[in-house]
C-alpha cells in the first residue's frame, strides 16, 4: 500500500524483518496471557505470585520483540520517506531546469526576431 502513495518500494529484506519480528514478539505478549489466565493470575495487578515468574518474563521478551519491529518499521519508513524526498527534489530540479531551457529558447527566440526586423528596418530604410 505504502508504495502506491509514495512510489517507492518497501525493501524486501527489511520488510520481512519486521513482519518476523512483530509476529513472533505479538505472539510472545498475548499467547502466553491465555495460560495465566488458566493458571488462576487475576488481571490488572500491579504484583503477581513467583509462580507465573516465567509467563510474565516470556511476555516482557516478546513486548520487547515487538517493540524492536517497530523500530525497524520506523527505520524502512524513515528510509522511504528519505528516498521519495530526494526524488522530489531531482523531478523539481529537472522541471525548473526544463522551464529554464525553455525561457532560453524563447529569449534566443526574440532576440533573433529582433536582430531580423532590425535589418529588415535597415534594409527597407536605406
Amino acid at each position: 500500500m505504502i508504495e502506491k502513495i509514495i512510489g517507492i518500494k518497501f525493501n524486501r529484506f527489511w520488510g520481512t524483518i519486521h513482519f518476523i519480528l512483530t509476529f513472533i514478539g505479538v505472539n510472545l505478549t498475548f499467547f502466553p496471557m491465555h495460560f495465566l489466565g488458566l493458571n488462576g493470575m487475576p488481571r490488572r495487578i500491579p504484583d503477581y505470585p513467583d509462580s507465573y515468574l516465567i509467563w510474565n518474563w516470556i511476555e516482557s521478551w516478546g513486548s520487547i520483540l515487538s517493540a524492536l519491529g517497530l523500530v525497524v518499521f520506523l527505520f524502512v519508513f524513515a528510509r522511504i520517506l528519505a528516498f521519495s524526498f530526494v526524488r522530489a527534489v531531482y523531478v523539481i530540479e529537472d522541471v525548473l531546469l526544463w522551464e529554464f531551457k525553455q525561457a532560453e529558447k524563447a529569449r534566443q527566440e526574440y532576440l533573433d526576431s529582433w536582430e531580423k526586423n532590425k535589418q529588415d528596418w535597415i534594409r527597407e530604410n536605406s
